[in-house]
C-alpha cells in the first residue's frame, strides 16, 4: 500500500507543486521512463550475467574476491551500453524531450541515495527501534559523528533539498 502511495505522490507531484500539466506530465513521463528502463535494465542484466557465467568468460576472469566487484562492472557496462543504443531509438520513436531525460536522471541518482539510506538502515538502526528497550526519545540519542547515523540524517534532507530545487527550476522553465 505504501508503494501505491508513493507512486501516486511521484506522478501527482508535478501537480502538487502547481506546475502546471505540461510540466507535471514531464514528471510523470520521467518516472515511467526510469520505471521502464530500470526494469529493462534489470532483466539485461541477469541475461548477461546468466551468459557470463554460462561462457567460460567467468573461469578466465575469476581469481578472487575482488573479481566479483569488477565482473560485476564488466557486465554493468556492457549492459549500459546495450541500454544507449535502446535509448537512442526509444528517444526518436517517443520524442522524449532533453527535459525528460534530465528529470530521469535525477530520479535515478535519487533512487541510489534512497538505496544507500535503506542499506544503511537495514544494516545498522533496524537492529536499534526493534530492541525491546527502545524509547521514541532514543531517537533525539543518534551520535552524528557515526558516519551511519549521519547517512540517515542528511541524505532524505538532501534528497529533499534536490526535489525542491529541480521543481523550482522545472516551474522557472530553467531546466
Amino acid at each position: 500500500m505504501i508503494f501505491l502511495a508513493l507512486a501516486i505522490l511521484i506522478i501527482f507531484s508535478g501537480f502538487l507543486a502547481g506546475l502546471g500539466k505540461q510540466k507535471a506530465l514531464k514528471i510523470s513521463k520521467a518516472f515511467f521512463f526510469v520505471g521502464i528502463e530500470t526494469l529493462l535494465g534489470c532483466l539485461l542484466f541477469e541475461l548477461l550475467t546468466l551468459v557470463f557465467f554460462m561462457l567460460p568468460l567467468e573461469k578466465m576472469l575469476s581469481d578472487g574476491a575482488g573479481s566479483i566487484f569488477s565482473m560485476i562492472l564488466v557486465i554493468a557496462i556492457i549492459n549500459g551500453i546495450i541500454l544507449y543504443w535502446l535509448n537512442r531509438f526509444l528517444n526518436v520513436k517517443f520524442k522524449i524531450s532533453s527535459q525528460v531525460q534530465v528529470l530521469s536522471e535525477y530520479m535515478i541518482q535519487w533512487g541510489l541515495i534512497y538505496v544507500t539510506v535503506y542499506q544503511v538502515m537495514f544494516d545498522n538502526f533496524l537492529s536499534v527501534l526493534k530492541s525491546e528497550h527502545f524509547k521514541a526519545s532514543d531517537i533525539s540519542a543518534l551520535n552524528l559523528t557515526d558516519p551511519t547515523d549521519l547517512i540517515i540524517l542528511v541524505l532524505p534532507a538532501l534528497i529533499s533539498v534536490w526535489i525542491a530545487l529541480v521543481l523550482s527550476r522545472l516551474k522557472n522553465d530553467t531546466l
